[in-house]
């Protein structure tokens, strides 16, 4: 397996440097607020907008390495390809497995470099507010993990335009659902736009990965590790299928 995987990497590299780089000057960006010549009036001039830009750094680092974790798949999509791999011992399995490894090890590169500039800049900077998204982006992590659970077996079996498909109608079904909710639900709680904002940075701040699992949510989170694992049984079972429905 060892060896797929070593082949993954190598002929994934431009896409996981890419990856890489993206993930660090994104992330990175926070860090040019501070060097400025007053940068304690900067962040006070941008009030409410210094908080949603380090949520957003953290929260586009996970969308964006989710969005590019179907090309992993692509550049295997060969038919003379998925027959060497079945005619080999245990091809199979360890062509997939060492797919969902190299997803494994993206998707935790992709929780520790927002880790790391969050907690650099909260003790470099402990005066300002800065919210502590180290609960959150865990909580990200295993959302990413049960997405690539639900869509992996379409990518291997129908294709990875198949599994951008599933991966569409998953982000509609989500923004549907959340439409309605703010259409007909009663929000009045919530106060202004304002406050909602000041409320969601206030509930980041006090999450904690502990107390999170022991919530239904928490519990629905981690159902991603075990549909991980499933979602790999499956993915070796229809490789076959897969490889008769590759045109080249």
């Amino acid at each position: 397996m060892l060896g797929f995987l070593y082949k993954d990497l190598i002929t994934n590299k431009a896409n996981l440097l890419t990856l890489l780089l993206v993930l660090i000057f994104m992330n990175g960006m926070v860090f040019m607020i501070f060097v400025g010549d007053n940068p304690e009036a900067t962040i006070s001039g941008m009030g409410i907008l210094f908080k949603i830009m380090i949520f957003s750094f953290s929260a586009f680092s996970f969308f964006i390495s989710g969005a590019m974790s179907s090309n992993y798949f692509k550049t295997d999509e060969r038919k003379k390809w998925g027959y060497y791999v079945v005619s080999t011992p245990r091809g199979a399995v360890k062509q997939i497995v060492s797919k969902y490894v190299l997803v494994l090890i993206v998707a935790g590169v992709t929780y520790v470099i927002p880790l790391i500039v969050n907690i650099i800049v909260r003790k470099a900077f402990p005066e300002y507010d800065i919210p502590n998204v180290s609960g959150v982006i865990l909580i990200f992590l295993f959302i990413m993990l049960f997405l690539r659970a639900i869509e992996t077996p379409f990518i291997v079996g129908l294709g990875q335009k198949a599994g951008e498909k599933v991966k569409a109608a998953i982000m509609i079904g989500f923004f549907l659902f959340a439409l309605i909710y703010m259409m007909f639900a009663d929000i009045s709680w919530m106060g202004s736009s304002d406050q909602v904002i000041e409320k969601i940075f206030e509930m980041i701040n006090k999450i904690r990965f502990t107390d999170f699992i022991n919530t239904w949510g928490g519990r629905l989170v981690l159902m991603s590790i075990p549909l991980y694992m499933l979602s790999c049984f499956i993915s070796i079972k229809v490789y076959n299928y897969g490889i008769e429905r590759i045109e080249k």
